[in-house]
């Protein structure tokens, strides 16, 4: 068996940088969009509110 030389070393660190590069956007994207939303709805229900306060 060969051992492991310095490129192989350095492929191998740049796939690992690669997969958790991407796992952390992902999480940043789905925090992002999750907030985002949320003011939407919020925004949605001061609308319905609102209207349903003005036929009172």
């Amino acid at each position: 068996m060969e051992g492991l030389d310095a490129l192989d070393l350095l492929n191998t660190a740049i796939a690992a940088f690669a997969i958790l590069g991407g796992m952390v956007y992902a999480i940043i994207k789905t925090k992002v969009d999750v907030e985002h939303l949320t003011k939407k709805v919020e925004t949605l229900f001061n609308l319905f509110n609102n209207m349903r306060d003005k036929d009172k």
